[in-house]
């Protein structure tokens, strides 16, 4: 184990391990459900990939790292141009997540 972090509420903890990061929670519902993480993948670097235009890497990058704030960021800001060529790149592993982000965002907001 290279380390051991404890929840502010005691009621969670995670441990980083040779075999990757295993997390505990006394909680039926963790919120903490990233997907194919990376030391390169932050929220900067997907907002960053939306500055520049790549609309597709920063909704991708949104939807590995799964926070609620970054996601919605990125989906308001893409382009209604760029919307059609977005979503027909997803890729499989993603779209339920983005079913998700598209569900919340229809009962959510006026967009």
């Amino acid at each position: 184990t290279a380390g051991a972090r404890f929840s502010p509420t005691g009621r969670a903890w995670a441990a980083a391990t040779t075999e990757g990061l295993v997390i505990y929670s006394l909680d039926d519902r963790s919120s903490f459900d990233p997907l194919d993480l990376d030391i390169d993948l932050t929220p900067a670097a997907a907002l960053e990939a939306l500055e520049e235009g790549e609309y597709l890497r920063a909704l991708l990058m949104a939807l590995r790292l799964n926070e609620a704030d970054l996601l919605r960021a990125v989906y308001e800001r893409i382009p209604s141009s760029s919307a059609q060529l977005v979503a027909a790149n997803v890729p499989q592993c993603y779209l339920e997540r983005l079913v998700a982000l598209l569900t919340t965002q229809v009962e959510a907001t006026p967009h």
